[in-house]
């Protein structure tokens, strides 16, 4: 996405994104937004727009409470930017619905040996496959706080 000239936005993360590790992993520091915000309220408005702003090619957010309405707006907003939406939410929210094509929930594994991958829902019926990631491909994953998508 930063790699063809468009932004990747980080919506209110819960902590500063390492620079060095997101530069060794290719991602040009140049095309990272981090917008930081007082709300919930505010943190959606921000989402949707980054969405539908076609300079951006993805919006990372992090919320906690999120209601079908609000979920469906962002997903709208992403097809009508062309951007890819990712959305960290808590644990239980993976026994909520949700209009997004793809969910998944990350794992840690024990002893920090990598990183557990299981699909909650996807269109094509892969829900409930499973994998494993070994540790050193999981180091960018690994390093986001939640586990549920």
């Amino acid at each position: 996405m930063a790699n063809d000239g468009r932004y990747i936005a980080w919506i209110a993360p819960p902590y500063i994104p390492y620079a060095p590790a997101l530069a060794q992993r290719g991602l040009p520091l140049e095309r990272l937004l981090i917008i930081h915000t007082g709300s919930l309220a505010e943190s959606l408005w921000a989402t949707e727009q980054a969405l539908r702003c076609p300079a951006v090619g993805a919006v990372l957010g992090w919320a906690e409470h999120l209601v079908d309405k609000n979920l469906r707006r962002l997903q709208l907003a992403a097809e009508a930017g062309g951007s890819l939406g990712i959305l960290h939410r808590p644990p239980a929210a993976a026994n909520e619905a949700s209009p997004a094509a793809l969910r998944l929930q990350l794992q840690p594994q024990r002893q920090g040996q990598g990183l557990d991958i299981h699909i909650l829902k996807a269109r094509g019926g892969h829900a409930g496959w499973s994998w494993q990631l070994p540790h050193r491909d999981a180091l960018a994953v690994h390093s986001f706080p939640r586990t549920g998508l």
